[in-house]
């Protein structure tokens, strides 16, 4: 059902926008990811990390929950928060200049040599009643998606090139309500605008064979762009709003990683990145760095710098064939990219794999 609440304000173009999935290992180590490119996230960060003669494993349940700072003392009392927009908007208009975010997601994943498929569901909302302009910045989105990624290697792995396609279902909400709306009950389900596109990714990774295995990373993600066509399939029903969701536009990253080894069983990753490189103004926002430590493929420690201010780091111990992980990471929520607006996130993930 619409909102009648009075004008609804779009975004305009220029506004920040979100690659098609951040994983919690990544955004742990400040989501420098690209050059590293190991194990079931490297599909969604470069592909060519699929290149490598990985043993059969099913990844049958990763779950990730992820929750601002403003929104972890409300769960206990209402869990909905973490997957209802409609109720995490209605905190956000409590107070200004507070912002609120979670999300949830599941990522069941194939992966042996060369080869990777997967499927993804997520939903994510961010709302901020912002100080200045009085109004509520909302960002919601949920998403089903299938993806193939395959690789291959040469001169013994001296250099990877991987290519993946995605096939994905989004039902988005980005807009601004105007103050009528805060004295009003609120439900965003007519709002969503739903569309499917396909995408395309590709990348390399280019590795010196001696000492630590120093390694160039380049990635292009959504290849030209991703574009969303209308199309009310699973999330939206005939009264949602018309129109597509905003494409999901191409990214290119850069990066360097190191991988020292420390003693049996003991190694680490060094990495540095800066993201969209063709579209960024201050190099700073789009500079990250990233640290990881595994001790025995049982005891894993991030820590990490993300879009150059933020830092991050994690836990994680694994145990048979589970993994439980938790973490922290904080990013720049403002919608303009001109205006900066800090939320600090916690995010704890379970994984069975075999």
């Amino acid at each position: 059902m619409l909102l009648a609440y009075g004008p609804l304000l779009s975004f305009a173009t220029g506004m920040r926008d979100r690659p098609f999935y951040q994983a919690s290992r990544a955004l742990m180590m400040g989501d420098a990811y690209t050059a590293y490119g190991s194990g079931y996230e490297a599909v969604y960060y470069n592909p060519a990390g699929i290149a490598k003669p990985n043993k059969l494993s099913v990844k049958v349940m990763d779950l990730e929950l992820h929750g601002s700072s403003n929104v972890l003392p409300l769960i206990a009392d209402n869990y909905t928060l973490l997957v209802s927009p409609t109720a995490l908007i209605k905190e956000a208009v409590k107070e200004k200049n507070k912002p609120m975010s979670a999300a949830m997601s599941l990522t069941p994943q194939m992966l042996t040599k060369n080869f990777s498929i997967g499927f993804l569901m997520k939903t994510y909302t961010e709302a901020t009643l912002d100080g200045s302009s009085d109004l509520l910045d909302c960002y919601s989105y949920t998403d089903a998606a299938v993806y193939m990624h395959t690789g291959v290697a040469f001169g013994g792995g001296i250099l990877k090139l991987g290519v993946g396609m995605k096939a994905l279902d989004r039902a988005e909400i980005f807009r601004q309500y105007d103050p009528d709306v805060y004295t009003a009950g609120m439900s965003v389900g007519g709002q969503w605008k739903e569309g499917i596109g396909y995408g395309l990714d590709a990348g390399m990774l280019l590795t010196y064979p001696g000492g630590a295995l120093p390694t160039l990373g380049i990635a292009v993600q959504d290849l030209g762009l991703t574009k969303l066509t209308e199309k009310h399939l699973i999330w939206s029903g005939s009264l949602a709003d018309t129109g597509a969701p905003r494409s999901l536009q191409q990214r290119v990253n850069v990066g360097v990683s190191i991988n020292p080894k420390h003693g049996r069983g003991v190694k680490s990753v060094l990495a540095l990145e800066v993201k969209d490189v063709l579209r960024m103004t201050n190099i700073l926002d789009n500079f990250h760095a990233g640290w990881e430590l595994d001790v025995i493929k049982v005891v894993v420690l991030r820590a990490g710098l993300n879009q150059g201010r933020y830092w991050t780091a994690g836990f994680g111990v694994t145990i048979a064939s589970s993994t439980f992980e938790i973490g922290s990471y904080a990013e720049n929520s403002a919608f303009d990219h001109t205006g900066r607006r800090s939320d600090r996130k916690y995010v704890a993930r379970y994984m069975v794999a075999f």
